[in-house]
């Protein structure tokens, strides 16, 4: 089987192997390979952005317990929940990039801030 991988990447795959082929007799190196490269392609944190949420009328604890499935649904990883509020001392001592937003809160200019809307998950 050649896949063009680099030998770092067929390494892990023959250590992954030789380790999962102790618990489980019946797996194939193709097997491993096909988990290792899915594994691998699925979690590329670099792709996803870092967002902080703001929001006004949304309970904090509920999006606290929403937040996975946020970041899955979106592509995205959030760094923090700040009440629309306390959102201009926040931008003051934090460096943002992008902003998560769910009702339309912000509706004055951000300068160069990106901003992400977003659909709650419920």
């Amino acid at each position: 089987m050649n896949l063009n991988l680099d030998s770092l990447t067929i390494e892990k795959c023959v250590n992954l192997f030789k380790e999962l082929r102790k618990v489980y007799w019946n797996i194939s190196f193709t097997d491993v390979v096909s988990l290792y490269l899915y594994v691998n392609s699925t979690n590329k944190k670099e792709d996803e952005k870092k967002i902080v949420i703001v929001y006004s009328s949304i309970p904090k604890y509920l999006l606290e317990q929403l937040k996975d499935k946020i970041e899955v649904d979106n592509n995205i990883t959030i760094t923090n929940f700040v009440n629309v509020n306390l959102f201009n001392d926040f931008i003051k001592f934090n460096d943002i990039q992008c902003v998560g937003v769910f009702e339309g809160v912000l509706k004055n200019s951000l300068g160069n801030l990106e901003v992400k809307y977003l659909t709650l998950p419920i």
